[in-house]
Formats: C-alpha cells, sequence, structure tokens
C-alpha cells in the first residue's frame, strides 16, 4: 500500500541516559509515523540475538521491525 502525504510536523526525541533514539513525522490528517532505534552502538550479544534492528510504527498501531 502506498500512502502519500506532506509532513506538517516533525519531532525527535532521546530516552533517559541515551537509551533510545525516537523521530516522528505527522500530516494535518492524523497520519503519523514514528521511528525508534536504540541509543548506543549493538553489541555482539544484541547483534547474535537480532536485537539490533528498528521499529517503525503508524498511529493506528501497525507495527513494523527490520
Amino acid at each position: 500500500m502506498t500512502h502519500r502525504f506532506v509532513a506538517c510536523d516533525v519531532g525527535a526525541e532521546t530516552g533517559p541516559d541515551g537509551y533510545f533514539i525516537e523521530a516522528g513525522i505527522a500530516d494535518l490528517d492524523g497520519f503519523v509515523m514514528l521511528f525508534q532505534c536504540g541509543g548506543d552502538e549493538p553489541d555482539e550479544q544484541e547483534v547474535a540475538l537480532g536485537f539490533d534492528t528498528h521499529c517503525l510504527v503508524t498511529a493506528d498501531q501497525g507495527t513494523a521491525y527490520g
């Protein structure tokens, strides 16, 4: 599915002690996309367990990891 929109609001934040990084965009119709990832470089164990990924979340809680 393709969704075309014009981002009217943009924001970013870093969690406590740099634990995570989040950036988001939104349009006037309420479409929101949040991009999240860990704040530190993943260590060998996180890579081996597959925890060295990012997350994308939409306003209706659609979630994708990659």
